[in-house]
């Protein structure tokens, strides 16, 4: 090739090198990916599709890993929150089998699948119990000054328990939580109920129903009781001759209510005076008790006073011979029981 050809030309080879060089970058970049390639893992949940009834999921994993291949804009872009696997148990049966794992995803230009395409999963048979709720308390009474709380009971008392027998097994206690601060007279009281083991913790796997009870609190007023013993009263004296040997009292205790105070020196409560005058047969007479100042006799106000009446020992028998001391049998002629009230 002569230096003139060179000379007269070299302009149009300059310009073809150029854009034979332009078409190659153009062609080449059409034929690459945009942006460097980029993967990306994390874990996504298992949802599981329950098994019949009468089954239940008692094993499996919770959770997979999702792979993300593409471009660092088209990984970025997959939500993960709409990313999960999902297991159809609809149609499992009793014992541990392997079921396949179907990936849930958007629609993405990235290439989205999971690290593995099944799952060990263990479906158990639900058998049922019926077992007694008991109430735990917690907290303080915060009652109106003058009453008590007197007994709280839970409503249903029993309850159904659901879930495989080897974890019902573990079933100690079902307990219902009552917190005193929330209780008030006329209040209805709900508490949740805890399926508990014996070191106090949930029993996986277990359902209950009903899962929630009404406790029923009874409030009274804050009326301190104490026992006293019952002391009948007399007045007057039998018929010349004759003496009140003894007497029974029938109840022979009753219970008293009042404040502390009152009630701490007291033992005893009188009957109205029962009136002996010129008696000289046993009597059964109804007496009205009469309790000290300021207390209350809580339940019965009389008391049944029998008494016992004797002929006395130092006079003299009737003429003819009469029997010495005795014991008059109690009651009227016919033996039939008298009664007066005091």
């Amino acid at each position: 090739m002569s230096r003139s050809y060179l000379r007269n030309n070299l302009l149009l080879m300059v310009l073809s090198l150029f854009l034979s060089i332009l078409l190659w970058t153009v062609v080449k970049g059409l034929n690459m990916p945009q942006g460097a390639p980029k993967q990306e893992t994390f874990d996504v949940p298992i949802v599981y599709r329950d098994p019949i009834q009468g089954l239940v999921r008692t094993g499996g994993p919770t959770s997979v890993r999702a792979i993300v291949e593409g471009t660092e804009e088209e990984v970025a872009a997959v939500d993960r929150k709409t990313v999960f696997g999902t297991v159809d148990l609809t149609e499992g049966v009793a014992g541990a089998r392997s079921y396949p794992i179907a990936l849930t995803a958007p629609t993405s230009p990235a290439r989205i699948a999971l690290d593995r395409r099944f799952a060990d999963v263990t479906l158990e048979q639900v058998v049922t119990e019926v077992r007694p709720i008991e109430i735990t308390t917690r907290g303080s009474l915060r009652l109106e000054r003058g009453m008590r709380m007197t007994s709280y009971n839970p409503q249903p008392d029993t309850v159904q328990v659901f879930g495989p027998r080897r974890f019902l097994q573990r079933v100690s206690i079902v307990r219902a939580v009552l917190n005193l601060a929330e209780v008030a007279e006329n209040k209805v009281i709900r508490s949740p109920l805890e399926v508990l083991d014996a070191d106090g913790k949930r029993v996986p796997f277990v359902r209950i129903d009903p899962v929630e009870v009404v406790v029923v609190v009874s409030i009274m007023p804050d009326v301190p009781e104490k026992q006293a013993l019952v002391v009948p009263s007399f007045r007057g004296q039998p018929k010349y001759g004759f003496q009140v040997q003894g007497y029974e009292v029938t109840p022979n205790q009753v219970t008293l209510r009042g404040e502390f105070e009152r009630l701490s020196n007291v033992f005893t409560v009188q009957t109205e005076p029962i009136d002996v005058t010129n008696i000289e047969s046993g009597r059964l007479i109804q007496a009205k008790l009469v309790p000290p100042p300021g207390l209350q006799v809580r339940g019965v106000d009389r008391v049944r006073v029998r008494v016992n009446v004797v002929r006395s020992p130092d006079v003299p028998s009737a003429p003819g011979g009469g029997p010495g001391p005795a014991t008059v049998p109690l009651g009227g002629a016919d033996g039939s029981p008298s009664s007066a009230r005091g």
